[in-house]
């Protein structure tokens, strides 16, 4: 199974950045052609920068958790003791 789900994985991860690049090379183009470019570009910052911080507040919030959840988790130890 392994033998076949590494390519299957790498051609789809390709197949995903050819995509990704493809979307953005049109859509310079496009915004180049109607002489928009400078939107695009501010409009793209936006978007990764929401993006960022949205990621990370995640991050904090799912480390958080699972710091108080490793903090609060039973331990045999304890149940031998009383």
């Amino acid at each position: 199974m392994s033998r076949i789900f590494k390519p299957i994985v790498f051609l789809l991860g390709l197949w995903l950045c050819f995509d990704l690049v493809c979307h953005l090379t049109a859509e310079i183009l496009w915004f180049g052609e109607v002489r928009y470019l400078r939107e695009f570009w501010v409009r793209l910052a936006t978007q990764l920068g929401l993006w960022t911080i949205a990621f990370f507040c995640s991050i904090i919030f799912l480390l958080g958790n699972l710091t108080v959840a490793s903090r609060l988790k039973y331990s045999y130890e304890k149940r031998g003791r009383s």
